[in-house]
This record gives structure tokens, C-alpha cells and sequence, in this order.
């Protein structure tokens, strides 16, 4: 199953029950943090991605909260509000935000020899896109997921740097991940969005190692 292009946010949905839910419990991070993932497990092959400690670490990361307080709201979500779930070692979404079906499961459409059917799938398969080409620089998908997320952080947290700097490559990623711990690169980057001297560095890779660095 290729990745989504885009899902439907229905203009009701904080009145869906679980959704309700989450709200009261949790307030507006909650919900927030719930379409973030959404948004996020579309964007990946097949609408999901690993169930493992490490990737849900990266997870948190993306969504830019604390590493125990998104591991709690996410048990929370998969045990009490039933809005995602793990299918074969995979997190996915427990509603379909994708086509037109009001089933509450994500469920493949089946192939079947009728006029109906064939017309459901040629404007379902409108809705994605092709999947990605492997990377020409030999990287593997873990690696380029890494990359991706930390192009999300800054985006996020340090947008000033996006914007006045060269961007971060790949290996540049990849060295940041393995030298530091993820708590650090987020505050360095809530740093980096208050200093006045961005334009003087190099590059965000410059700008970043520098705030790490610093005792």
C-alpha cells in the first residue's frame, strides 16, 4: 500500500467519543499530538510505521514532546481511546481518514469484477502516490527517516534557521543522532530560535554543533 497524499479531517471530529475522550483527558496537546501522528503515518509506506522503542522514541521526537509523557499518551491512546493500534509490530490508525468508506477500521479494499468496484479504486488510487524511489545516495530507509524527522524539528522549533540557512544534509542527520541525545538537540534547537546572530553561521549543521557543544 502506497503512502497517502493527503486524509480527510472531518470539521466534526472532536465529536467523535474517543476523540472526546482524549480531549478531556489530555486538553488541546492531546489532540494536537493525535493529528501529528496522523499526519505522520500518512506519509508513510503502507500508513504505518514500526512498533519498536527506538522508532516511537523518534516518535516523540517528531511530535516534539517529552520522551514519558508521549510513551504514556500513546499507551493511552492505543489501550483507552482505541484511536490507534498495532497490527503485526506496526502502528497504525484505528480510523480511516482516507476515501470515502465510514468504516472505523482501516480495512484494504478487495479487488472484485464489477463497474463499481474498478471506479472505487481509480479514484482511491488518485488519493497516493507512487512509491518513493530508494535514495541514489545509498542510504537506507532508517537513515532517511532519521533525516526526516530532524528536518521536522527544525521546521518546528528553529523555523528562523530553515529559513536564513543551507540545510541539513542527510550524514549531517545521521552525526547528530549518534553523538547526541534527542532531549539536547531539542532544547539546543529552541536555542537556536532566539538567537539574533543566525545569519553569521554557516549553515544550520554550524549553528546546531555549536549550541551542543556549548557547556
Amino acid at each position: 500500500m502506497a503512502r497517502a497524499k493527503n486524509f480527510r479531517h472531518p470539521a466534526d471530529a472532536r465529536n467523535n467519543e474517543k476523540i472526546a475522550a482524549l480531549v478531556g483527558d489530555h486538553g488541546p496537546a492531546g489532540y494536537g499530538a493525535y493529528w501529528m501522528i496522523l499526519e505522520i503515518l500518512h506519509r508513510e509506506e503502507g500508513m504505518c510505521i514500526e512498533y519498536t522503542e527506538k522508532r516511537m522514541k523518534r516518535l516523540g521526537g517528531q511530535i516534539g514532546m517529552e520522551r514519558e509523557a508521549f510513551a504514556r499518551l500513546l499507551q493511552d491512546m492505543i489501550e483507552i481511546y482505541e484511536l490507534l493500534e498495532v497490527a503485526d509490530g506496526r502502528l497504525v490508525s484505528a480510523i480511516s481518514y482516507t476515501g470515502s468508506r465510514k468504516s472505523p477500521k482501516a480495512i484494504a479494499i478487495e479487488p472484485a469484477a464489477n463497474d463499481a468496484t474498478i471506479e472505487s479504486a481509480h479514484i482511491q488510487k488518485q488519493d497516493v502516490e507512487e512509491p518513493a524511489v530508494p535514495s541514489p545516495e545509498g542510504h537506507t530507509a532508517e537513515e532517511l527517516e532519521q533525516h526526516n524527522a530532524l528536518k521536522e524539528l527544525i521546521a518546528t522549533r528553529a523555523p528562523n534557521a530553515e529559513r536564513l540557512l543551507p540545510p541539513i544534509s542527510v550524514a549531517e542527520s545521521l552525526f547528530f543522532y549518534e553523538n547526541y541525545e534527542q532531549v539536547a538537540i531539542i532544547a539546543a534547537l529552541d536555542r537556536l530560535q532566539g538567537l539574533f546572530n543566525i545569519s553569521s553561521y554557516k549553515s544550520v549543521y554550524d549553528v546546531l554543533k555549536s549550541l551542543l557543544d556549548k557547556p
